[in-house]
């Protein structure tokens, strides 16, 4: 794998860490994907924490 899907998927990690609910964050892959497709893989997988996170800010704000 290059060194940038693993600066990735550190990145993802630090993300996942910072979410109120528990996630994990794993990668393998059997080939190196294009560098487009592991920035927009790395986009999208960004954007669902992200998701997660502001649903679960939102799900905590309504139990007051």
């Amino acid at each position: 794998m290059s060194e940038s899907f693993w600066i990735a998927v550190a990145a993802l990690s630090a993300l996942a860490i910072l979410l109120p609910v528990p996630a994990e964050v794993a990668a393998a892959s059997a080939w190196r994907p294009s560098p487009e497709i592991e920035s927009a893989a790395s986009f999208v997988a960004s954007e669902a924490l992200a998701n997660m996170a502001g649903l679960g800010t939102w799900a905590a704000s309504q139990m007051l």
